[in-house]
């Protein structure tokens, strides 16, 4: 909601082995929040006009991507709660997820 997730900050190579245990570190490591955003966020937060009108424009941001995809090929379905969209594409290619991402 705020635009604040981790550090993303560089890269890394190394054996598949350790990339592997990075993957799965990375997953927390991004979604998470550093200290200087938080008290940043904290003095945002104090002043409530700030973020007031925040579920109206995100509203208005879903409703027009979901306006797009209405006559795609993708079936959409809406979870309740969060601003993950999910598309079924099963109408588009009968291929597995990873032949179709390709």
């Amino acid at each position: 909601m705020l635009h604040a997730t981790g550090w993303k900050i560089g890269y890394c190579v190394a054996a598949a082995v350790l990339m592997t245990a990075f993957r799965k570190v990375h997953q927390f490591d991004v979604f998470g929040i550093h200290t200087p955003v938080l008290y940043a966020i904290a003095v945002y937060l104090a002043d409530a006009s700030h973020y007031e009108k925040l579920g109206c424009f995100f509203q208005q941001k879903c409703d027009f991507m979901l306006a797009g995809l209405r006559y795609s090929c993708f079936e959409v379905y809406v979870p309740q709660g969060i601003y993950f969209r999910v598309l079924y594409y099963g109408d588009v290619s009968t291929a597995p997820e990873n032949e179709f991402v390709r």
